[in-house]
Formats: structure tokens, C-alpha cells, sequence
């Protein structure tokens, strides 16, 4: 057993890969004893020595004192902050990692001793159980948004999620629906379910526009005169109830229309006034286009639209997911030659590199386009005359 003395610490190797850090914390403000502080680590000589240079820190920074924090005093404080500042939708996404993945494997664990190997063996440890990568990489975004809040709070010094090593999510290319197949949902909707949701379908369709953010046009949100629609807010559901909250990017975007859009949102709205008249309601001053009731109080809820279009879609034996009418948006607009920043503009996109990536297939296919246009171009150009592959 071998000892290498540090100022203020020691490294000490209990056994071979094996090492017990001990600092010295200086007295006690209560009792005025000497305080040490230790800690055991695995690994290599020169990972003991830099995990004893980090103890040092803590200690001299006071991130020692909270060293008896658990994950599950952690992410309980962490939520109940981002309460405030995060939707619904969010804290019941990082619920559900916390108590279906994180807290029965290291609710008990110490914040301060946790590290990214330990991450890693939780990791692999769901996936022998069959956890999909989605679910694995999710469990890690929640916990590595806990310990940065961790290091903030100066738990600990470093988030060691960020040395962790989730699984790749595996790569998929959106399947884009035909023209002829967006227009038999459009047309088995309207037969089956009313004019309603097939006009929020076609809408969803031509606009790329998102289904909380469709659910959350007011009818001050249309401008006729400019054919433009102004997308500001996102109706939510989570745990059955709707909730309005702002777009996904937080940002207020608008969206020009052509002739069939600005149709069917006038038609829309010119019905619920009078169905409203029909009834003797009085409508709300900036009533919801899509609403649920003829005042226009509130929006149809969340779930309902995705209901009817995966009833539809398996009626028709198509991709039954409310999505794929905004992965129709993006590819047919590529595929026609808009740029990036114009579709990534239109869908709400914050920044046009996550639409690059998305249809990275429909960008892909588009330059082998350009390629064979630029070969008919030269080969047109070369005729009577010697190419240079003659």
C-alpha cells in the first residue's frame, strides 16, 4: 500500500485501481475540531491525483458542506424551481424520467459522489431491460439539467453527465406522404368527423405549423389583408388537461398564406359565428379559431385532432401520427427547391441547421438533383465538340 502526500491531502491506494482521498477541512465552526473530509475513487494514479485536486477545490469553495445531498434531494429542490419558469408539458417530462429511471437506481445516492461511470453503468443497465435509446437518453437530459443546477448551487464542481455516454439515437428519415394521400385524409376526415378537423388538417398540411400551435390561433391572429398568419402561442395537453402556453421556441413567427389557407380559416371562422348566431351565444372578443364551443372560449383540446387522424389514417392504412402532415410541409417545399432558412422560417425552426438535419435525405436527394442537372447543362454545352472523359 503505497501513500503520496499533497498539500492538504493525501492520496492513498487501498488496493490495486482503488484510492482513498482525504483532506483536510480545517475546524469546525461548532466544535472547533479538526474536519476531514474523504473519498474513495476507482481508476488510475493520475485520476486519483486530479480527483484529489478537485476535492481540495470543493473544499476550500464550500461545495464540500452539501456533500450529503442525495439525486433525489437534488431533483426534488431542481423541479420545484424550474416550476416557475417551465411548462407543464417539460416538468412531466423530467417526472417521468425521474421516477421511471433515475430515482430507483440513484434517488439514494450521494450528489457528490456520483460519476460519469456510474451513468454509464445506469445506462447500460436499461438497455439489457429493453429501454429504448429514447428512453435512456432521456433519463440523461434530465440529469444532466439537474447537476448543472447542482454545480450553480455549488454542490458539486462539475456535471459529470457531461462525461457520460448515452446510446445514439438511431437515425431516422420522416416518411413524407403523397399529395394523393394528404388529400383522402383531408376528404375521409371531412366525411367522417366534419368540416372542422379537416380544415385544421389542411392547414397543418400547407403551413408546416405545429398541432398546439394551430390549436392556439386567435382570430387576431389572421390577417387577411396582408395573407399572413401570426403563430404566438401552443395549446398543451399533459396529464388530460390543456394548457396554453408559448411556442416551442418562444418565439413569435409569421406565416404567409395562399388563397386555400386563408379559405378555409375565414370559412372556419364564419361558421362558428354562426353557430354562435344559431344558438344565441355571445362570442368571447378574440375568440380561438379552432375552438371547442361557439363563444370560442377555448380551443379544442390537444388530443382530439390526433385521435381523429390516427382513426383516419388507420381507416386508410397510412402513418397514423399528426406530425406527418408537418414532415409533408417541409419535404414538399424542399423538394420544390425553398431554402433552408425560408422552410425552417415557416416551421418554426430556431435555427436552419435543425432542418438540415431533419431532411437531411431531402436535401440529399435535391443535390443529386442539381448534379444531374449541372451534367445535362455541360453535355449540352459539349455537343460537336470533345468532352473530357473522350
Amino acid at each position: 500500500m503505497s501513500q503520496l502526500l499533497m498539500a492538504k491531502g493525501s492520496v492513498t491506494e487501498v488496493k490495486p485501481g482503488t484510492y482513498r482521498l482525504r483532506v483536510d477541512a480545517g475546524p469546525d465552526p461548532a466544535t472547533g475540531k479538526r474536519r476531514q473530509v474523504s473519498k474513495v475513487i476507482h481508476g488510475g494514479k493520475r485520476e486519483a491525483d486530479r480527483a484529489l485536486r478537485q476535492l481540495i477545490n470543493e473544499v476550500e469553495s464550500g461545495i464540500e458542506q452539501n456533500s450529503k445531498q442525495t439525486i433525489a434531494d437534488l431533483t426534488g429542490e431542481w423541479l420545484e424551481q424550474k416550476r416557475r419558469t417551465l411548462s407543464p408539458k417539460s416538468i412531466e417530462y423530467y417526472e417521468e424520467a425521474l421516477r421511471i429511471y433515475l430515482l430507483p437506481a440513484l434517488g439514494t445516492r450521494k450528489v457528490s459522489t456520483l460519476t460519469a461511470r456510474d451513468l454509464d453503468g445506469l445506462y447500460r443497465a436499461l438497455e439489457v431491460k429493453g429501454v429504448s435509446p429514447y428512453g435512456i437518453r432521456k433519463a440523461h437530459a434530465t440529469i444532466r439539467a439537474a447537476l448543472s443546477q447542482a454545480v450553480k448551487w455549488q454542490m458539486v464542481s462539475s456535471n459529470v453527465a457531461l462525461q457520460a455516454s448515452p446510446p445514439s439515437l438511431p437515425k431516422r428519415n420522416p416518411r413524407s406522404m403523397s399529395p394523393e394521400e394528404v388529400a383522402a385524409i383531408i376528404e375521409q376526415t371531412s366525411k367522417d368527423y366534419g368540416t372542422t378537423l379537416a380544415r385544421f388538417f389542411t392547414l397543418a398540411a400547407l403551413t408546416g405549423a405545429r398541432r398546439g400551435e394551430i390549436l392556439g390561433l386567435r382570430v387576431s391572429d389572421l390577417d387577411t389583408e396582408t395573407k399572413r398568419l401570426r403563430i404566438t402561442r401552443s395549446v398543451i395537453a399533459t396529464k388530460g388537461k390543456a394548457f396554453v402556453k408559448s411556442t416551442k421556441t418562444g418565439q413569435m413567427r409569421f406565416v404567409s398564406l395562399d388563397e386555400t389557407s386563408l379559405q378555409i380559416l375565414s370559412s372556419e371562422i364564419a361558421d362558428q359565428v354562426e353557430r354562435a348566431r344559431q344558438g344565441s351565444f355571445l362570442r368571447v372578443e378574440d375568440p380561438y379559431i379552432f375552438a371547442s364551443d361557439p363563444t370560442g372560449t377555448t380551443s379544442l383540446h390537444p388530443d382530439w385532432p390526433s385521435h381523429v387522424f390516427g382513426a383516419v389514417t388507420k381507416t386508410l392504412a397510412l402513418p397514423n401520427h399528426l406530425h406527418e402532415l408537418r414532415h409533408f410541409s417541409a419535404t414538399q417545399l424542399i423538394s420544390a427547391g425553398v431554402d433552408l432558412r425560408t422552410v425552417a422560417g415557416r416551421l418554426g425552426h430556431a435555427d436552419p441547421g435543425i432542418t438540415m438535419r431533419i431532411y437531411a435525405h431531402v436535401v440529399e436527394a435535391k443535390d443529386r438533383e442539381a448534379a444531374d442537372i449541372m451534367g445535362r447543362v455541360l453535355h449540352t454545352s459539349s455537343r460537336g465538340g470533345t468532352t473530357a472523359g473522350s
